[in-house]
């Protein structure tokens, strides 16, 4: 029974990141004027999460959110757009408040799935 378990649990998280989700960023414009989109898989692992928590428990707050966005930004195809080493690059030469509102929206989903478990 337990493998059945597993089995549904991981159909369930490659069902949700089936499909990739898309911020819309207006205030960075590409080389042709257009707003930039940064693509997301809306389900994050573990391994993703602990990365975040561990920071977060650090109280290093403004770097857990640099790392959300550098773990889970994606471009068109699925493909991650930052490595670890872009991370303090994008905390030291990128707007704060637009990279919160990104990782704001990318978890979004997660925190609608926490509000409905409340319910």
């Amino acid at each position: 029974m337990s493998k059945n378990v597993l089995k549904y649990a991981k159909n369930h998280f490659h069902t949700r990141n089936s499909k990739l989700e898309k911020v819309t960023v207006k205030e960075w414009l590409d080389d042709d004027g257009k707003p930039v989109e940064i693509f997301y898989k809306p389900a994050s692992n573990l391994k993703i999460s602990e990365r975040i928590i561990e920071l977060t428990q650090q109280n290093k707050l403004a770097e857990a959110t640099a790392m959300n966005f550098v773990l889970k930004a994606r471009d068109k195809d699925g493909k991650l757009m930052f490595q670890d080493i872009d991370l303090d690059e994008v905390m030291m030469e990128c707007d704060s408040a637009v990279i919160g509102d990104i990782v704001k929206t990318m978890n979004q989903d997660q925190l609608d799935d926490k509000d409905m478990e409340k319910n």
